[in-house]
């Protein structure tokens, strides 16, 4: 269990090297650790000044009540300490934020162009949620494209950016595609608080504060 300091818990790989899907004691999270092995240009490091800053921009954006867009909270850090040296890591819930009552179901979005291991004759799940929309329809898949899927991704990315000076990198491992029970896509989510950037001067412009210790 998470909240016992001892032994080992299942989990499972995603598409971030360094965070895993839990599921402990009826829950399910992610848990985005401390890695110290270069990936690309930087180490892959969880210290105090990272957790405090994903706390600070969750809380922010937990204000907003967007109709199309919402995020995965980063709810839970904890630091180990000795000496100068700092191991933390990072609890992400999977429930979006704005809650809603309806039951709905998250699709990362690379998965929505990625062959399927097993059948790879099959459409991508993009065409087939299109398709599910349809309802024997035909010529009208790139407005549904454009409207289910695209205006609220770029409208989104749009809004955090001039809005709130928030530049998220919405690539296709961060974002996700929100559906219902019927397979239509409801909202754009954004997973990964570490990965966005503040534009100071676009904050300055919307009268908000730019007092963040990383990222600016």
């Amino acid at each position: 269990r998470l909240d016992i300091p001892e032994g080992y818990v299942e989990a499972f790989p995603t598409s971030s090297v360094r965070t895993v899907v839990v599921q402990d004691g009826g829950f399910t999270t992610m848990v985005k650790t401390d890695l110290r092995k270069k990936i690309g240009e930087n180490m892959r490091q969880l210290k105090r000044a990272h957790i405090l800053y994903s706390l600070q921009v969750g809380k922010e954006l937990s204000e907003l009540d967007l109709p199309r867009f919402a995020f995965l909270p980063e709810s839970i850090g904890a630091v180990y300490s000795t000496g100068a040296e700092e191991v933390g890591m990072i609890v992400r819930e999977m429930s979006p934020r704005p809650i809603r009552s309806t039951r709905r179901r998250l699709i990362p979005f690379f998965s929505l162009f990625s062959l399927e291991r097993d059948r790879p004759a099959d459409s991508f799940l993009l065409c087939q949620i299109i398709d599910n929309l349809l309802v024997g329809k035909t010529g009208e898949e790139f407005e549904i494209f454009e409207e289910k899927i695209l205006k609220p991704y770029i409208s989104s990315w749009a809004y955090l950016l001039l809005k709130r000076g928030f530049s998220a990198e919405m690539h296709a491992q961060n974002t996700l595609l929100e559906i219902d029970n019927r397979g239509a896509p409801k909202r754009v989510i954004y997973r990964d608080l570490q990965d966005v950037f503040v534009d100071p001067e676009l904050r300055e412009i919307n009268g908000l504060s730019a007092d963040f210790n990383r990222n600016v």
